[in-house]
């Protein structure tokens, strides 16, 4: 009889949680993760994510932890973004072009992010 009472901290705490988890259902949402890639020596090489967003987003890609500004180095880097798919073209790959990429998205809700990791290989 008594553990049906709800104290008024029992409903702050079931409201925070109601909260939480509406506000996870808002956040971004990585529909296709990043797959790895081999690439040789002056290849290119495209990551490709797929996403869900209901409010405005801000997208941003990264090599090892590091920001890749856009349009940076069109030279290099060729980015390609429509409804819910962002790409990364990577050009000329070099060796220090290895290591991990990430794809951030982050709305007002959270962020979501998918990373992969890019092996260059030497030609023969």
């Amino acid at each position: 009889m008594f553990s049906s009472l709800k104290t008024e901290s029992d409903r702050e705490i079931n409201k925070s949680l109601i909260t939480e988890n509406k506000n996870d259902d808002l956040k971004p949402k990585i529909i296709t993760k990043l797959i790895d890639h081999k690439s040789e020596i002056n290849d290119k090489t495209t990551f490709i994510c797929e996403y869900s967003s209901f409010y405005e987003s801000r997208i941003s890609w990264y090599h090892n932890g590091k920001a890749i500004k856009q349009p940076q180095n069109q030279n290099k880097h060729i980015f390609h973004n429509e409804l819910n798919r962002s790409t990364i073209t990577i050009l000329n790959v070099q060796l220090e072009d290895s290591g991990f990429y990430e794809f951030r998205i982050q709305n007002i809700y959270g962020v979501s992010s998918t990373a992969a990791r890019l092996t260059v290989i030497q030609g023969k």
